[in-house]
């Protein structure tokens, strides 16, 4: 009987290490989950820069060759014999 007993309580004391290294693993899952989350953010937060300064420097891009041809016809209307 006894023995029993002894069996019952070892069985006891490995459920309760279970539960306690079970509730270990679900924070850490939880904390793993916000990092994941912030990365997530993170991530999209730059790829909307990185989209917006795509879309700065085709405009920028777009006014120096705008500057480009300007200049280009004030330079032949100053020597119009240069080509």
């Amino acid at each position: 009987m006894e023995s029993m007993q002894s069996d019952i309580k070892s069985l006891k004391d490995g459920q309760a290490n279970l539960e306690q290294g079970q509730a270990i693993t679900n924070s850490r899952l939880d904390e793993h989950y916000q990092i994941l989350r912030a990365l997530e953010h993170a991530s999209t937060v730059y790829k909307a820069d990185i989209d917006n300064l795509t879309h700065q420097v085709a405009e920028l891009t777009n006014i120096l060759h705008d500057l480009d041809a300007f200049f280009t016809s004030v330079e032949q209307l100053d020597n119009p014999t240069a080509e």
